[in-house]
């Protein structure tokens, strides 16, 4: 019998190895609060100017006045290791609703950074609704909130659009040497119930040194998205993409900037894909999102990416092979080694299971391998960063519309080793169990009714 014991025990190890098909992943969330969540993830340095770790903001729900149905949102701030081991967070927040817009660095006299720059909106207090002579007073301000690298308040101050404006996305610009020149940023403000945007140039203290309104004819318009368009190593200027709502119908157009904010319209109408984002490029920009023009197994729509160069020219054009859930939005992330694009890594989430995948892209957007596959429903993941083989995603976790698991939205911060994934397709892992039991069973039999058989003949 001890063989039997022996040979049962060897077939279980054998099932648990290749069973195991996916990573473990080392999850981390704020679990204080009944609601929140992740937004942004992006490097944390030391004084040294050396990467050191991760910065994570989101917001939370501090309290919720049930009388007055009023929630008080904080925005948070937190820095982890690479191990997931919290160094410091920060907390902002007067009462009513607080959200993190954006978030970038900023930088000393010696082009070093020297701290983190927060864009939001905060909410009006009373006493500065004396401060406003008008009679319509808005319910937030567009403010700029500076942490240093400790994660200490060093000051807060307006966007200076107007009393109306806010800057949604902000990116630090450097000139021909290196050197950090300043920010550019696109903002929205209001004239007359109408929405309106604007590209905004501030320098290195963040005085406006120009900016450059776009007024909607009829409806509303903003400013979707924007990245910095180089030309072999070189900043040439900004592609921003643009959308207006006029009658419930959605139009898009991607225009361009130069370096002094002279625009030139690109597309006016960007009516052939379904949805658009913008990336960095080594040579101009890129543009990608979803499409329905390739037919793919398990939903209607796949990726694409599309390079154009400085003069609106495409350089290449490639489309995915996978269906994708189009009620998530997709992420390109390039990775970058001394300065230039080597690869880019997708985030989306497959169509057919609702995983959370990312596969790798080299520079002409081509596919080269599934690195990252994450069956989880519960995982809402809307930003991530790539370090060392290590990907670091975040999200949030709350239960799907239609289940009834009844538990409250946590932020979500996930570690996995891109190296440990399996990827196991379908019901591969539930008919290796289904086999792996089956040849236990026969083998365990056999060599139990063999036994019998040679007692008998003794």
């Amino acid at each position: 019998m001890n063989k039997i014991k022996i040979i049962f025990i060897t077939l279980i190890l054998i099932f648990i190895s290749n069973f195991k098909v996916y990573a473990k992943d080392t999850l981390i969330s704020i679990n204080k609060y009944k609601e929140e969540n992740y937004s942004f993830i992006q490097d944390s340095y030391d004084k040294n100017g050396k990467k050191d770790g991760l910065i994570l903001a989101g917001e939370y729900l501090k309290s919720f006045d049930k009388k007055k149905d009023i929630k008080d949102y904080q925005i948070v701030l937190e820095k982890y290791n690479y191990d997931g081991k919290k160094v410091w967070d920060f907390s902002y927040g007067e009462y009513d609703e607080d959200y993190i817009d954006d978030i970038t660095y900023t930088y000393n006299e010696k082009n070093e950074i020297d701290g983190y720059l927060i864009t939001m909106l905060k909410p009006i207090s009373l006493e500065e609704e004396e401060t406003f002579d008008n009679e319509e007073i808005p319910e937030s301000l567009g403010m700029f909130i500076k942490l240093d690298l400790d994660g200490n308040l060093v000051f807060e101050k307006s966007v200076l659009i107007n009393e109306y404006g806010s800057i949604d996305k902000i990116y630090p610009i450097y000139n021909d040497n290196d050197e950090f020149d300043g920010y550019i940023a696109i903002g929205t403000f209001l004239v007359d119930d109408r929405y309106n945007s604007t590209l905004v140039y501030y320098d290195k203290d963040l005085n406006i040194v120009f900016r450059k309104d776009e007024i909607a004819d009829e409806g509303d318009l903003f400013y979707k998205d924007i990245v910095n368009i180089y030309d072999n190593g070189k900043h040439t200027g900004y592609a921003v993409l643009a959308t207006s709502k006029i009658k419930s119908e959605f139009r898009w157009k991607l225009l361009k900037f130069d370096k002094e904010g002279n625009k030139e319209v690109v597309f006016d109408n960007l009516n052939k894909y379904y949805s658009y984002n913008l990336a960095e490029a080594n040579n101009g920009y890129i543009l990608y999102g979803l499409t329905s023009l390739v037919k793919v197994d398990g939903g209607e729509y796949s990726y694409y990416l599309i390079n154009y160069d400085i003069n609106n020219k495409e350089i290449f054009e490639s489309i995915g092979e996978v269906a994708i859930n189009d009620s998530e939005d997709i992420k390109l992330l390039p990775l970058k080694e001394n300065k230039k694009i080597k690869e880019y890594f997708l985030l989306y989430q497959n169509n057919v299971d609702l995983s959370n995948e990312v596969i790798k892209l080299d520079q002409e957007g081509l596919f080269k391998k599934k690195i990252k596959k994450i069956s989880n429903e519960y995982y809402f993941i809307k930003d991530f960063l790539m370090r060392d083989n290590t990907l670091y995603f975040i999200g949030y976790i709350t239960c799907l519309e239609d289940d009834n698991c009844n538990y409250d939205t946590h932020s979500l911060f996930l570690i996995s080793d891109e190296d440990k994934v399996i990827e196991v397709k379908n019901n591969t892992a539930r008919n290796m169990f289904l086999i792996f039991l089956g040849i236990i069973i026969f083998i365990t039999g056999f060599i139990i009714f063999k036994r019998k058989r040679l007692n008998k003949n003794v």
